[in-house]
């Protein structure tokens, strides 16, 4: 082993080196105590130093500085953290990095800011695609792995799926998996879409959707099924184009014909009667 107590200095203009073979212990001892022994059986080079003591007033020198570059062609390990100033890059790939800034960091892709986790002044958050790039968001489910270009194994679902293509921007909330039904969210009118299963309410399988109190839609509702196991309040218009059927209105069609309400009972043997009461039984006409 080399103990190596004062300096070592040399000139860069005869190309100096120094060889030493064996393992090399390098620090400064305290008054009469020697440097600290290796760390473990596998270390050939050790500096000593002291944690935590980098821009202190610690005159005992415990932090070990190298100038210009430092290039370790195996693995790095650090027990007490890393701390950069600013940038953690890819060595191929200068614009994937990670960013670190007061209260900020940000994760980049190609140039593309990815994620920020940021404590602002105004609001804690965490941002996806800040910069409005047309970067997709994916949260894949158990079953639902990436196997490249965007594409999950067969019968995988996306718990959601943000589009940010300007234009064509959707939300679709837990698409796939059902690999021979119908894609509704391939219609191009489609903005934002939940899969789910018909008539799954009511069993194990998890297939229903529910809102929890009000819902209200300020355009035009459709459906191919309504079924209603309560109360139906209508404070504007209903428009009924198709077959009304049901345990109190018998099959037949209500419609609106140029602001006439037109009941049409398709049972040519029955009759349409309107009944005062339920305990009335008395047609009015």
């Amino acid at each position: 082993m080399a103990l190596v107590l004062n300096n070592i200095s040399g000139s860069k203009d005869q190309n100096s080196t120094i060889g030493i073979t064996g393992s090399v212990k390098i620090g400064r001892p305290l008054g009469a105590q020697d440097l600290p022994a290796m760390p473990g059986t596998d270390v050939t080079f050790f500096v000593s130093g002291a944690i935590g003591k980098q821009g202190t007033a610690d005159t005992h020198a415990s932090t070990a500085v190298v100038g210009g570059d430092a290039v370790v062609s195996g693995s790095l390990y650090v027990d007490n953290g890393i701390f950069a100033s600013e940038y953690i890059k890819h060595s191929e790939d200068s614009n994937t990095s990670i960013r670190f800034q007061v209260d900020n960091i940000q994760m980049h892709a190609g140039g593309d800011v990815g994620i920020t986790i940021s404590e602002n002044y105004l609001q804690n958050h965490i941002a996806l695609n800040n910069l409005a790039n047309d970067v997709d968001i994916h949260i894949y489910a158990e079953d639902g792995e990436y196997t490249g270009n965007f594409q999950q194994t067969p019968g995988g679902k996306t718990l959601f799926h943000g589009v940010a293509a300007s234009g064509a921007e959707q939300v679709l909330i837990l698409s796939g998996g059902g690999g021979t039904s119908l894609n509704e969210a391939g219609g191009n009118d489609v903005a934002f879409y939940v899969s789910g299963s018909v008539g799954k309410r009511g069993t194990s399988e998890r297939g229903t959707a529910v809102f929890g109190g009000d819902v209200y839609v300020s355009g035009a509702l459709y459906s191919d099924d309504i079924t209603i196991t309560d109360d139906l309040e209508i404070g504007d218009d209903l428009n009924v184009s198709g077959v009304v059927s049901g345990s109190s209105v018998e099959t037949g069609l209500l419609f609106s014909d140029s602001g006439d309400l037109v009941i049409h009972n398709q049972a040519s043997d029955k009759d349409i009667i309107l009944r005062l009461t339920m305990v009335d039984l008395r047609p009015l006409f």
